[in-house]
């Protein structure tokens, strides 16, 4: 049984869209030169979508402790309004909360990652902590562009 005093664990998918042609992802055509598949709706959730279904009160009182943004679609990092889903995120969690973020990495540049992995500082009083796993295949760009397709 759901013990909400341990908290509740999110996974939010906040985009369809994704940058990679990866062969083995479940959006990916595999029949169709990789494209995406016709079924999926092309979705970004927007900040302001964000506020609306996960406010302050809505994320303190479902006692959220982590909240996981998931390519199982896409990837969040397309989203427009990613800086400022994670930075609602970020302010509105209970203290020790996680934010986890899993992406290919590569349609964003330096100056924003230095600037993403500042954030957590500037809500330092929640201290709630933010990780970013870029998902990278294989140990070099060739071996990575066999699995990881469109992306660097």
């Amino acid at each position: 049984m759901w013990d909400l005093k341990k908290g509740l664990t999110l996974v939010i998918d906040v985009s369809t869209y994704c940058n990679a042609k990866c062969p083995q992802c479940d959006r990916t055509d595999k029949e169709n030169n990789l494209k995406k598949k016709e079924n999926i709706p092309l979705v970004n959730w927007s900040i302001d979508d964000i506020r609306k279904h996960y406010s302050r009160e809505q994320l303190l009182n479902a006692n959220v402790k982590s909240i996981t943004l998931c390519p199982t679609w896409g990837d969040a990092m397309v989203n427009p309004d990613i800086f400022e889903i994670i930075n609602h995120f970020l302010k509105n969690l209970k203290p020790h909360s996680n934010i986890y973020v899993y992406t290919n990495g590569s349609m964003r540049d330096e100056n924003f990652w230095f600037k993403l992995g500042g954030l957590p500082y500037k809500h330092k009083i929640s201290r709630s902590s933010l990780h970013v796993t870029f998902d990278i295949d294989g140990i070099n760009q060739n071996m990575h562009n066999k699995y990881r397709r469109n992306t660097s």
